[in-house]
């Protein structure tokens, strides 16, 4: 299970592997108790909180928001295109991919070629039906150099003929997407893809009605009037700084699994935790400085994210070039007491790349995580392996170096690297600089391999180990590690041809050991966590590993 529906009671306990809700950094859910119809998103003042109804929810988004088109759309927008869109197939209450848009499926015995039959009657909210060719256009869309999306690789790492049209080396017609009736579309993959089905809930692979988004041209999805609906909700107010009021659309297919009438998705920074203990808000994040005072407190729950923070170390530096100096870097800080000193909310050691939830990636391993089957990829050598490492790695260099650690300006990462900074100091006697950088800085050198330990964190947009472990699917840091070795170039190129999914996480599991173990390019630190208070009176919430960060159908207030 890949998320935990909010049932009332205050959350357990129990190791990392045993973890099955998390959540993701983008999205903060709350309820801010304001009457309905109460214009904050149109600009009237704000009123007086007065005792809502059931009827309505309130959300926090962490940032603003700059477009609500499905390719172009940043992470603070997905809580909304996933609510007011739906795809082929959406998340039920227990994550777990469903159909949507779609009635069925087959898949070809190859499992390149699937054929999806969408629901008869299914509509937009002007009326109009909801048909194949608007998946067609919406995923070609994506994909046209033209549109110049930064989603698009979620679809062109996949998608027969769409890396090569992305690329300007092919037409539309040699695209693996076509509309072969009203409510057919076929759909060729590269390779085998065991989690296509959960990608097809993802924002970028929602319709789009042409005739609708042409006359919009560069304004598309930048107001109520410039969106079309076919998801649960519709757009009644929006504000790009302040957020959006969505309200239950009526002719949704499936409007009676629709919990919550009203819901007021907005921006609200810093203000969680004051909100919540004046009682207008029902969830509220903790900072790891609030979580003593608040970790005895009924509703106080901890969950680990989707995401793993690492060091990447650069063996085409001068000085990490040595084997043994990374290896040093990898064991060289304890990351036990490291999460215990630094963190304290929900984050827990990381001992492999791939994070304890992640699936192992494939049909009938839904009750076994990857590092269930993987295990640990960090050898246990200790302080003093960590210091022979070193020692090591200086004769064979001939000099001593001076380590770097390139990191975002952003707080918590400047927080990580300098306490990095500290026990690597202290437990192998080297000398270490931090320089901090923005993060559109950070992403161009990382992109460039323009570092020698870069400190970052990755998080998966979907639930497999290739969207850690397959540098040209993740679009993750491991594009600055070239080349990684043959090797494992082999097992990543085997993998994604193997149908197997057993045999797949083997192939997984040994390319993830070369990356962590033997070459020391990855040195995992921790895998991030949250802690919150959440008000009982919340039913049906659950936060999303990736993509959607949550779906509000399954919503309810009992007040």
């Amino acid at each position: 299970m890949r998320c935990e529906a909010r049932s009332g009671e205050p959350g357990g306990g129990g190791g990392p592997p045993r973890l099955t809700a998390i959540l993701a950094p983008l999205v903060l859910a709350a309820a801010l108790l304001l009457p309905a119809g109460c214009g904050l998103l149109s600009g009237e003042p704000e009123a007086e909180v007065s005792g809502p109804g059931n009827d309505e929810f309130n959300d926090q988004l962490q940032g603003g928001i700059s477009s609500l088109d499905p390719a172009a759309s940043s992470e603070s927008a997905l809580a909304v295109l996933g609510n007011v869109g739906e795809g082929l197939y959406r998340r039920d209450e227990s994550g777990e991919p469903v159909p949507g848009m779609a009635e069925s499926v087959e898949v070809g015995d190859d499992r390149l070629r699937y054929t999806f039959t969408l629901r008869e009657g299914v509509r937009w909210s002007n009326g109009e039906p909801v048909t194949a060719r608007d998946f067609e256009y919406a995923w070609l869309r994506a994909m046209d150099p033209e549109t110049d999306s930064e989603n698009a690789y979620l679809l062109t790492d996949f998608i027969r003929g769409g890396a090569e049209f992305a690329a300007g080396d092919a037409g539309r017609e040699d695209v693996g997407v076509k509309a072969t009736g009203e409510r057919t579309l076929e759909v060729t993959l590269r390779s085998p893809t065991p989690f296509f089905l959960d990608l097809t809930t993802l924002p970028v692979y929602l319709p789009l009605k042409e005739g609708f988004v042409a006359p919009w041209g560069e304004e598309f999805g930048e107001s109520t009037e410039s969106l079309l609906y076919n998801g649960p909700y519709e757009m009644t107010g929006f504000d790009p700084e302040r957020g959006v009021r969505l309200e239950k659309r009526e002719g949704y297919w499936d409007s009676g699994s629709v919990g919550t009438r009203i819901v007021d998705a907005r921006t609200a920074p810093g203000a969680g935790l004051g909100k919540y203990e004046s009682g207008e808000l029902d969830v509220a994040i903790l900072g790891p400085r609030q979580v003593p005072r608040h970790e005895t407190e009924e509703g106080f729950e901890q969950h680990t994210d989707f995401a793993t923070f690492s060091l990447y170390l650069n063996d085409q530096d001068a000085a990490l070039g040595n084997l043994s100096l990374r290896k040093a870097v990898r064991s060289g800080f304890d990351r036990d007491s490291f999460v215990e000193a630094a963190l304290g909310d929900g984050s827990v050691p990381a001992y492999g790349y791939v994070p304890y939830a992640m699936s192992s990636g494939g049909e009938g391993d839904e009750e076994e995580t990857f590092r269930e089957r993987a295990g640990d990829a960090v050898p246990a050598v200790g302080t003093a392996g960590a210091r022979r490492y070193w020692e090591r790695g200086v004769r064979e260099l001939g000099r001593e170096p001076t380590l770097t650690i390139l990191t975002s300006h952003e707080e918590e990462d400047r927080e990580a690297a300098a306490l990095l900074q500290e026990q690597l100091e202290e437990r192998l006697g080297a000398r270490v600089e931090v320089r901090i950088v923005p993060p559109d800085v950070l992403l161009e050198r990382q992109e460039a391999g323009e570092y020698q330990i870069l400190a970052s964190r990755e998080t998966a947009y979907y639930d497999d180990p290739a969207s850690y472990l397959d540098p040209r699917s993740s679009g993750s840091p491991l594009e600055g590690l070239r080349p990684i070795g043959p090797r494992y170039e082999e097992l990543i190129a085997e993998a994604r041809r193997e149908p197997d999914p057993g045999r797949r996480a083997r192939l997984l599991a040994r390319a993830e050991r070369i990356l962590v173990r033997e070459k020391a390019l990855v040195a995992p630190v921790f895998y991030p966590g949250d802690s919150y208070l959440i008000n009982p009176a919340v039913q049906g919430y659950a936060v999303s590993p990736y993509g959607v960060p949550v779906d509000y159908r399954h919503v309810k207030v009992q007040r």
